[in-house]
């Protein structure tokens, strides 16, 4: 693929430590997870969203390849859900909330629903916290959602994560406690990213393809499929699978164009990673790379959504 070889070796120059870890497949726990989020804050605020999202902007369903997109635009995919399956009372967990932008905006639009917000970072809770003042139906706890036993058995009638489960390692566990809060009947939610259905990718493009995922905390995505089998044996039944990649592309490219400012100069480039940090700017290596593995199939944008049976 043209310019991918190139720019391995710009990664390779500027984040030695990273393309280490990679080839020695060097594990990735909580503890890295939540260092990623603490020094990636002020990146995702001044580069993603000043209003505390975390995630893609997602251009909205029928829309052209490459549209401009929206960071409201899963989480009003979630209220439209919420209107079909909801009365006041019901409760609503998120996964992997952040700083709260998601289940903020639906406590505000929904005050008669009670919402559950959970995060495994200390850090982001707090944050979230402090904007959430002042909304009695939003509750908002660190947890990781592989341990979601202080929860209320069948107490939510959705449940929705948004870029976050790709960081599970244990879906077996993870759609285990998923079933165990959800009501019989209730939908859950997930907008992610995936590997794709590519077996055999080249050395170049799978080395990217692991190096996308690690720069982001990432020890490995999951296949979509991969997902849907563990889900399914522990009863969430999928009923719908939305190929979203094409939705995210003006996201890509504008991440890209970052990127390959920041890889202009490796000597600049290393004095940035030097001052704030490998976690912070090793988002490069996802935005430099990205267009590369989704073009070529490894890597996509889905929704999909289960009924807990």
């Amino acid at each position: 693929m043209k310019g991918l070889g190139k720019n391995l070796e710009r990664v390779e120059t500027v984040f030695p430590e990273l393309a280490e870890r990679v080839r020695n497949q060097a594990p990735i726990d909580n503890s890295s997870v939540n260092a990623y989020f603490n020094q990636s804050r002020k990146a995702y605020r001044l580069f993603n969203s000043m209003a505390g999202s975390i995630h893609l902007k997602l251009a909205p369903q029928g829309a052209s390849p490459g549209a401009r997109g929206s960071h409201e635009t899963q989480v009003r995919f979630v209220a439209d859900r919420v209107n079909q399956f909801l009365k006041d009372g019901d409760c609503v967990l998120e996964l992997g909330c952040g700083n709260g932008f998601n289940s903020l905006f639906l406590a505000n639009l929904y005050p008669k629903l009670l919402f559950t917000a959970i995060d495994l970072n200390p850090a982001s809770i707090d944050r979230a916290s402090k904007r959430a003042t002042g909304l009695s139906n939003l509750r908002l706890l660190t947890n990781d959602y592989h341990e979601l036993g202080d929860l209320d058995r069948a107490g939510f009638s959705v449940v929705f994560a948004v870029e976050t489960l790709c960081y599970s390692q244990r879906l077996d566990l993870l759609s285990e406690q998923i079933r165990r809060v959800l009501k019989p009947g209730g939908r859950l939610i997930i907008f992610d990213g995936y590997r794709g259905e590519v077996s055999t990718p080249g050395e170049n493009l799978g080395y990217a393809q692991r190096l996308v995922e690690n720069s982001m905390a990432v020890a490995r995505f999951p296949r979509a499929a991969e997902l849907i089998e563990a889900f399914a044996t522990n009863g969430l039944e999928l009923v719908n699978n939305e190929n979203c990649s094409d939705r995210v592309t003006h996201d890509l490219k504008k991440f890209s164009l970052l990127a390959r400012a920041f890889f202009k100069s490796h000597k600049v480039a290393k004095f940035l990673k030097h001052s704030l940090g490998a976690e912070l700017c090793g988002n490069a290596v996802a935005g430099l790379l990205m267009p590369f593995t989704f073009e070529a199939g490894l890597h996509e944008y889905r929704c999909l959504e289960f009924d807990a049976r």
